[in-house]
């Protein structure tokens, strides 16, 4: 450190595992994640302390298809620290969303002015604090040398500033796609249902009653849209249109727009099952399921499917996040819209 400050120079680690910056090809890192895989250039920027916690990130995103701007690994802190990282992808003008794991933080102020500092960037923050048990913030006293803290002061630190917290690197990843795909964030809460499966209508709206969303009754007029278009099936929410829909040219279009379209739901999301895995079958749909969100540019569209990853990603070019599983596109989607209650609530 005092070499690093005569020469004017900023230290990363000491024990890190170094950074990477897909875009220029630079990988400064001694990762052996490096020998199977090779991260892609994109949006989501990481800042987190533990490097294999760092490379397994940016590995499972990888192997998902998601592209990284910026993954940093900051070690035992010496100079530079998971604060300041935030600070940088804040202002970094690759970085849209901004994933962060901690185990510890040597200085509050400076973590409550980096994530204050995205929030007016309009940059999302998905955190992972580990350490919350009391083995585990051993384990960190251990691992990087500070101190866990108080897991209750972390939460309602990253609740005053405009943060989500995840408790899983899926679900970190899963947050943080909805938000790179999203051109905004959700305008509210209401989440409308279009599925092909009952079974799957009624999971989502269990998912969805644990946590940030409702599911409101459909109004009137959407409801008799709904009747218009799919005789055979019940108006509700969730919406099941039965097996029966494949026989109504663009019924799952039709009712994904009746339900945007009434002005009852912020969001709708919609299950297709696997068709997703048919790119030429599904081409149709697909067109029309981004017409639909083209139309309806206040509301977002979300799909739930297993699919081809070249359709996962034209989706995603229009706006539309897919997931393949309905609880984890609803958590998703509930995360979306603390943070822009929260980030409301800061402005």
């Amino acid at each position: 450190m005092a070499i690093a400050r005569e020469a004017g120079l900023r230290l990363i680690g000491p024990n890190a595992l170094g950074l990477i910056r897909p875009s220029i090809g630079l990988f400064a890192t001694f990762s052996t994640l490096l020998n199977g895989v090779r991260p892609l250039p994109g949006r989501i920027g990481l800042a987190t302390q533990s490097g294999a916690f760092g490379s397994a990130t940016y590995g499972a995103a990888t192997l998902r298809g998601l592209g990284l701007s910026c993954a940093v690994a900051t070690g035992n802190e010496a100079d530079v620290d998971v604060a300041e990282c935030i600070s940088y992808l804040a202002e970094d003008p690759e970085t849209r969303v901004i994933c962060t794991a901690l185990e510890a933080c040597r200085d509050g102020d400076r973590l409550r002015a980096a994530l204050l500092k995205a929030a007016d960037a309009g940059k999302p923050v998905i955190a992972m604090k580990v350490g919350r048990s009391e083995v585990g913030a051993a384990a960190a006293a251990t691992h990087t040398g500070g101190l866990a803290g108080n897991d209750a002061v972390y939460d309602a630190v990253f609740a005053e500033c405009g943060a989500v917290r995840a408790g899983s690197i899926d679900e970190m990843l899963d947050i943080a796609t909805l938000c790179d795909v999203m051109p905004t964030l959700p305008a509210g809460p209401r989440l409308g249902v279009v599925t092909s499966s009952g079974g799957i209508g009624v999971l989502m709206a269990d998912e969805a009653a644990d946590g940030s969303v409702t599911l409101p009754p459909l109004p009137d007029h959407a409801a008799t849209a709904l009747r218009q278009l799919l005789p055979f099936a019940v108006p509700a929410n969730p919406f099941d249109t039965t097996a029966q829909v494949t026989a109504v040219p663009q019924g799952i279009e039709g009712a994904c727009e009746a339900l945007l379209q009434c002005g009852a739901y912020d969001t709708v999301i919609t299950y297709l099952a696997h068709v997703g895995l048919s790119p030429q079958r599904f081409a149709p749909m697909e067109a029309g399921l981004i017409e639909v969100q083209a139309r309806n540019p206040a509301q977002r569209l979300v799909v739930v499917m297993l699919s081809a990853p070249e359709v996962t990603q034209r989706l995603a070019a229009a706006g539309i996040a897919v997931f393949a599983d309905p609880s984890r596109a609803v958590r998703a989607l509930q995360a979306a819209c603390t943070l822009a209650a929260r980030r409301r609530a800061l402005h």
